[in-house]
């Protein structure tokens, strides 16, 4: 389904896709952001090709399941609104604020629909793009959780959740892709430890469910081949997540 300038889709399995930052459209009677607000972070370039990894990740996970994930993606560029942002930093003008708001309802609906359809589960994955680390030129993943505080339920369920043998960061690196963090313990990328998307609707809310926010540097982003093995490895390894989560909290209710 589409909403204006917002492409959305209800699934029927506990997974939900998020991309707000490669859209293209000018939205009708919205200026451009300003380049410095104060007391907000501004960027306005596009994560080029996250949709493409946002829709090849939903694709890749109903060839391996056979049902399709929620999704939600903006096609309205950065430049206008940003849709990982708060409103007083993600646009400037009246005219943007019933987009920005259909985008995040519409994430919303996503996981009212998950709750609904699976109690106690569901994980949401909030795809962006970073520029390469100078400063660590073998990074291609990092993740980011707001401190363990936006996937808060699945760290109850299993501290290690992630770094299991056949967790998520386990199944990227087995493809050579370095991630951030890299074991149970380390630290989050400062400038990428999760931002509003994840904090608003992940599990530090009630209404929220556990989120992750992935960011792929920009070489892998652009490398064809690269981009659809990480694809291919991150339907896998959030699979593997899903299935994990499910008998955990299987097991805590007996």
């Amino acid at each position: 389904m589409a909403a204006p300038l917002v492409d959305w889709h209800i699934g029927r399995m506990p997974l939900v896709i998020t991309c707000p930052h490669d859209g293209r459209a000018e939205p009708p009677g919205v200026p451009e952001r300003p380049d410095d607000q104060a007391g907000c972070l501004t960027k306005k370039q596009a994560d080029v090709s996250t949709r493409t990894i946002a829709l090849g990740l939903s694709s890749a996970v109903q060839a391996l399941m056979g049902v399709e994930p929620s999704m939600v993606v903006a096609r309205f560029h950065r430049r206008y609104i940003d849709a990982n942002r708060p409103e007083k930093c993600a646009f400037v003008a009246c005219e943007a604020r019933p987009l920005y708001r259909e985008y995040h309802n519409r994430i919303t609906a996503a996981i009212r629909s998950t709750v609904k359809q699976f109690p106690r589960r569901g994980i949401l994955v909030d795809i962006h793009g970073a520029a390469d680390l100078s400063e660590d030129p073998d990074t291609h993943v990092l993740l980011g959780t707001d401190g363990g505080g936006s996937i808060a339920r699945l760290l109850e369920l299993d501290p290690r959740i992630l770094f299991r043998r056949q967790g998520l960061v386990r199944s990227l690196q087995s493809g050579g892709f370095g991630v951030i963090p890299a074991s149970a313990g380390d630290p989050e990328h400062a400038s990428f430890d999760g931002g509003f998307t994840v904090q608003r609707h992940g599990a530090s809310r009630a209404s929220g469910i556990d989120a992750l926010q992935i960011e792929v540097v920009r070489k892998v982003r652009l490398n064809a081949a690269r981009r659809d093995a990480l694809i291919q490895l991150l339907a896998h390894g959030l699979i593997r997540l899903l299935a994990r989560q499910k008998i955990l909290v299987e097991m805590s209710d007996k």
